[in-house]
């Protein structure tokens, strides 16, 4: 039998809009690794080099804009050095708190 592989699932709160509604976002996975250390990062917000190799950062913050109403900034920084050029930062601007997160799905 195979061992399943951890699922990291996030609930966010997001607050209050013009709506005047709460509203509770679930994720599941990479976007949820990614939106708790976005959230966790604050005003310092996160950049490629915070996470693994081969993870699609823009896509990820494309899909927490377009699917979940988040506002999220992009800044671009310069890189210095041999392999100058420019990264993104992305900061969370949405009022948002972390409602629950959880590990499910270890191998026993």
């Amino acid at each position: 039998m195979t061992a399943k592989r951890p699922t990291f699932r996030l609930t966010i709160r997001k607050a209050a809009d013009l709506s005047g509604s709460e509203r509770l976002i679930t994720l599941t996975g990479q976007i949820a690794v990614f939106a708790c250390k976005l959230i966790e990062a604050g005003g310092d917000g996160v950049t490629v080099r915070d996470f693994p190799t081969g993870w699609r950062i823009s896509d990820l913050v494309l899909r927490l804009r377009q699917r979940h109403g988040l506002i999220i900034r992009t800044a671009e920084e310069a890189n210095t050095g041999i392999f100058a050029g420019h990264h993104a930062r992305y900061v969370m601007l949405s009022p948002v708190s972390i409602d629950r997160d959880e590990t499910q799905g270890a191998a026993a």
